[in-house]
Order: C-alpha cells, then sequence, then structure tokens
C-alpha cells in the first residue's frame, strides 16, 4: 500500500501564479445553495461489484457571470468545494477539502466546461487515481492527482502543469508506475512530453519508466554479467557492459556531450535541488568525476562568437545581461521585464532578441513581443518594424540574414522565417498536430527541415520550399507503409505507417543534423511511449542531409531517452532503457565511420 500525507502542504510559487487571475467583467453574483454537485461519477471503490459515487460538491460561494470571451466565459461557479465518496446506500464514506489540496484559494468553475472524472491506476497499486484541474493560462491548467484509499481520498501529486483545459483528464499511461505528461515549454515556443514515475511515496519527473528505481535482477536469459568489476564512486556504477546503476533516489535528467568521447548525465534527487554530474568516458565505459554540478536549467545564455560576452536572462530579473569574459563584470543591456532569446552577430558586435514591449497579451500569453536590436559598442536598442504578439524563441537560419522564429501559441505548434534584410516574415507551420511534427536547423546550409505527418521538407531562408521526400517505408516489418494513405490525410485514422493504425504514434521523431552538416539523425518507430504501441520503441536512422539513403544504426528497438552527436561528427552517444531492466540507465556508443558510407 501507498503511504501518502493525507495533509496538504503549502502551495508552491505555481500554483500563487495560478490564482492571480485578471480582472473580470462581473456582471451578476449570486449566492449559491450549498447542495449543489458540480460533477459525479459512478465507480466501485471497495471491489464488491457495489457501485458507489464520487461527488465534487460546493459548499459555500457565488455563482456568477463573465461577459467577456475568455476560458471561464459565461456562468461560473467560485467558492469552497469539497471531494465525497457515498456509498450505494447513501453514507457519506470519506470526504476531502478540494480548496485545501489546491492552496486554500477559491476555485472557479465554469459551467459550460467539460467535467467527466477519469480514473486510472497511475502507480500500480491496486487502488483508482483521478484528476482535477484548475485555469492556469490558455496553454493549460494545474492538476492534482488524489487516489481512492482505504484510510480516504488522498492527495498524491499536486501542481502538475498540462496543457489542457477539462476539470479532469486521463493521462496516458507509459509503464505499469509512469505517466506522460503533456505541457506548453515557453523557452522553445512549443509543446513537450515528459515523465512522471512512482518512486515509492511520490510522483516525480524523470525520462524513463523506473529510471532510479531498484534495480531488477538479471533474468536467466540474461547475456549480462553483473559480477564483472565495476568502476564505483558515491555509490554511482558504470558497468563494463555499457549501462549506469543509478545512487538510490537519483534521477536521469538529461545528457550533455562535452567533447568526442565524453558525455556528462544530469541526475537529481529531488526535481527543485542543484544537480549531481556524472562525467563518463564512453569509449572505455569509465566514471571520470562524479558530483554536485551548478544547475544550468534555470538561466539561459549565449556566448558572443568572438568568446568576449555571454548574455544571460532568467524568469526573474528584468532585461538582457552581459558577463565580461575578461573581467567577469555583468552589465544591464536591456531593461524589458520580458526581453529574452538573444541570438548574435557572428562578429560579435551586437545581437538581435526579443522586445517586451509592455503590453500583456492576456489569456496567460504573457508580454507582447516583437524584434528588436542592441548594440554592443553604442550600448543603443533598435526596436524593428516587425509584427508584434507571441514570439516563443528564435535561432539563426541564415547568420546575420534571416531567423527562425517559433511562434506556437496555445495548442498549436508554429514556426516562421523572419527576413532581416527584406523585412517579411513567412509563416510555415502552424498546426496543433503535435505528435507528428519535427523540426531542425541545418548547421552549415540555411535550410530548415519540417518533418510533418508523411514527408520531410526543405524550406530556405525566404522561407521557400527547396525540396521534399516521402518519409522512409518498408525497412523493415515495423515501417511498413499503409497501403489506404493518402497524402494530407487524417494521421490518426488514416496513417502514414501501417502498425500505427489502431495503436500509438509511429515516425520520424528528434530530427538532428551532425555538426558538420553532411548527415541526418532521427529515432523511427514509436512516437513516445504509449501503452497502444505496437513498434516496440524505436530505432535511430542515418541519412545523407537530404534525406536520401537512410540505413539504421541500431540493430533492435528500444526505448529510447535522449542521443547527441560528437563535435566531430563521427560518433552518437545514445542513453536509453530496457524493458526487462528498468532502474538501469543504459549507454550506447555508435561509430558511424563503420556503418555508414562517408
Amino acid at each position: 500500500m501507498k503511504k501518502v500525507l493525507m495533509a496538504i502542504c503549502v502551495s508552491s510559487m505555481l500554483m500563487a501564479s495560478a490564482c492571480e487571475k485578471s480582472p473580470m467583467d462581473i456582471t451578476e453574483n449570486t449566492t449559491m445553495d450549498p447542495t449543489v454537485v458540480i460533477a459525479e461519477k459512478a465507480v466501485d471503490y471497495d471491489q464488491n461489484g457495489v457501485e458507489e459515487r464520487l461527488y465534487v460538491r460546493m459548499l459555500t460561494g457565488e455563482s456568477k457571470e463573465e461577459s467577456d470571451p475568455g476560458p471561464i466565459g459565461g456562468t461560473y461557479l467560485e467558492g469552497e468545494f469539497r471531494l465525497e465518496l457515498v456509498s450505494s446506500d447513501g453514507d457519506l464514506l470519506h470526504v476531502l477539502d478540494l480548496n485545501l489540496s489546491f492552496g486554500n484559494q477559491p476555485l472557479i468553475f465554469a459551467i459550460n466546461r467539460q467535467f467527466d472524472i477519469s480514473f486510472e491506476d497511475y502507480n500500480n497499486d491496486g487502488y483508482l487515481d483521478f484528476s482535477i484541474g484548475q485555469y492556469f493560462s490558455s496553454n493549460g491548467s494545474t492538476y492534482n492527482l488524489y487516489s481512492l484509499m482505504p484510510e480516504g481520498i488522498a492527495v498524491i501529486h499536486q501542481d502538475l502543469y498540462t496543457a489542457d483545459s477539462r476539470y479532469s483528464i486521463l493521462y496516458e499511461k507509459a509503464g505499469n508506475t509512469s505517466f506522460r505528461n503533456r505541457y506548453y515549454d515557453m523557452e522553445k515556443g512549443a509543446y513537450t512530453e515528459t515523465l512522471f514515475t512512482w518512486q515509492g511515496t511520490k510522483f516525480v519527473r524523470t525520462e524513463c519508466e523506473g529510471c532510479g528505481m531498484q534495480d531488477k535482477l538479471p533474468t536467466e536469459t540474461s547475456t549480462e554479467t553483473p559480477n564483472e568489476p565495476t568502476t564505483e564512486t558515491n555509490e554511482l556504477t558504470v558497468h563494463p557492459d555499457g549501462y549506469v546503476i543509478l545512487p538510490p533516489n537519483h534521477y536521469y535528467r538529461g545528457m550533455k556531450v562535452l567533447n568526442d568521447r565524453e558525455v556528462a548525465l544530469s541526475l537529481f534527487v529531488d526535481p527543485d535541488s542543484r544537480p549531481f554530474e556524472a562525467r563518463i568516458d564512453m569509449l572505455e565505459n569509465k566514471l571520470v568525476e562524479y558530483g554536485r554540478t551548478e544547475d544550468e536549467y534555470s538561466r539561459w545564455k549565449r556566448v558572443s562568437p568572438n568568446g568576449e560576452w555571454t548574455a544571460v536572462w532568467d524568469r526573474t530579473t528584468f532585461g538582457i545581461w552581459g558577463v565580461s569574459a575578461a573581467t567577469d563584470e555583468k552589465i544591464q543591456w536591456t531593461t524589458g521585464e520580458g526581453d529574452w532569446s538573444p541570438v548574435w552577430l557572428s562578429d560579435g558586435s551586437g545581437f538581435y532578441y526579443l522586445y517586451d514591449t509592455g503590453k500583456d497579451m492576456g489569456d496567460g500569453a504573457g508580454p507582447e513581443h516583437t524584434l528588436a536590436y542592441y548594440d554592443i559598442a553604442t550600448g543603443e536598442q533598435t526596436v524593428l518594424s516587425f509584427g508584434k504578439g507571441f514570439w516563443g524563441s528564435i535561432n539563426w537560419l541564415e547568420p546575420d540574414h534571416s531567423l527562425v522564429a517559433y511562434n506556437g501559441f496555445d495548442d498549436v505548434f508554429a514556426l516562421k522565417v523572419v527576413d532581416l534584410q527584406a523585412g517579411t516574415e513567412k509563416q510555415l507551420l502552424d498546426t496543433s498536430d503535435f505528435y507528428y511534427v519535427d523540426t531542425d536547423v541545418h548547421p552549415t546550409k540555411p535550410l530548415v527541415l519540417i518533418s510533418e505527418h508523411g514527408g520531410f521538407t526543405w524550406y530556405d531562408s525566404k522561407g521557400n520550399e527547396a525540396s521534399q521526400i516521402p518519409w522512409p517505408s518498408d525497412m523493415d516489418e515495423f515501417t511498413r507503409k499503409n497501403p489506404a494513405y493518402a497524402e494530407g490525410g487524417d494521421p490518426y485514422h488514416n496513417p502514414y505507417y501501417d502498425k500505427a493504425i489502431g495503436g500509438g504514434a509511429v515516425g520520424p521523431s528528434q530530427m538532428s543534423f551532425s555538426p558538420d552538416g553532411q548527415h541526418l539523425a532521427y529515432w523511427l518507430g514509436a512516437i513516445g511511449w504509449s501503452s497502444d504501441d505496437k513498434v516496440p520503441g524505436a530505432r535511430l536512422v542515418i541519412s545523407r542531409d537530404d534525406g536520401t539513403e537512410p540505413v539504421y544504426v541500431t540493430e533492435q528497438y528500444m526505448r529510447v531517452l535522449s542521443y547527441d552527436w560528437s563535435p566531430d561528427s563521427e560518433r552518437i552517444f545514445v542513453t536509453y532503457q530496457k524493458e526487462e531492466a528498468t532502474g538501469r540507465l543504459y549507454l550506447k556508443t555508435i561509430d558511424l565511420t563503420k556503418v555508414v558510407n562517408r
């Protein structure tokens, strides 16, 4: 039986900000009858064949009317609510103060919003769990997870930011004790996914199902030899067979390539704590160094091409600041509260950036942005004549000439090309089909690659289509093309690959050009992890940079976590997981000089 605190902890800063709502034009307030039930669901709580009922009941509050369109437009209820579990004969079995679980703030439920409670056993303990959420922004809501346990209704997770607007949602399970969360990443300007895994008494954000849990013993058919010598420091173990056994309660966060043979694995004990870093020699499967490291996830920085300055910015400090490489002096360059995403000119003399106009877009979109330029020598900033609105982030397409801007907002993945010389903007992508969409910018040519359902398309620095080819097919039994596929069709009802029919999404994902620009890498197979998958993971594909001559460079399908190129473009370092040994983080080095015609 899982053990959870029935009392509620103090709400996080995220939840506090979620309760700061914009002023509303209230035209009518009506005190509510305390018997109002806003949601109910039948559930066999004790699994005896007789259904109980779960209610969300309003205790005190008001019915209000919002005259302006928006997330709670129309009639909504604001006040105090509780969860009630009632037996088949009407006896009250358990209650939970819903407001207390959301930081003791008044809760709001719109009358016209879907509120269908969905049950799932997210941590595989035999008890049904469910979610309830509150509006946070137009990009999503914050959700708590609750569990119907014998001793009462328990809160098992709080403040989960998710790209959805319903008051109760069903998270997609990614394994026995993991589920997948989709949310909006402000830095990328796009939707992304992460996993949460049950770690004894709580859900922890991980990059794989079961990462950090007690390692399982090899089965009789295992070819691994656990009695071989290992290199061990501070309890982190690197096995000669190519996997890492993490210390107790340590979880994998990501990988960073350091040079042509070494990587750094970022690990954490608690998502809010300073991470550990394990530096590993991938060619010898040897631990080089292990210890605490500075958390670079909380602050963004970009070094100038000449190395003289580093532009830094974060969520809590106004403006973009410069740090001198010569003196370590920190200077404030811009002053806008939401100024961010600087991209340097190739000579380091200045940078373009997203300029905060001072206007809030409302509906959770944050500040209105447009493009501006900052000159290092003069200290002058110039606001440019480009569109104002939501800009997620910018990167060079052709240095000093054109930019790629990720401007998707709400349930949209969007990308446009900005021609700085011509002063034009051209939208290339604007879709809510985020599962099958991926993009990457060519490192040596002014080309941006967009993968959409069924094909790859390259665009030049002016946003014009340069070339197009279909996704690879018939490379093995899992990549057979659906004979009924029609270009432009619905990817969910008429998918490109036969194995996606009635199953999880199948296609290329995580595209990445090699640093020298000669090759393109991507995973081909299951996109993400789903219980509906008919493909057992994915295999890594390498092709020419134009997408031709695709070949597999991994022999088997695997549950992939991440990969990256070595700086010399001759190797790819991979982290992945095996379902029969979920407590291990596997490492693989792919020598492309042996598998790809270069």
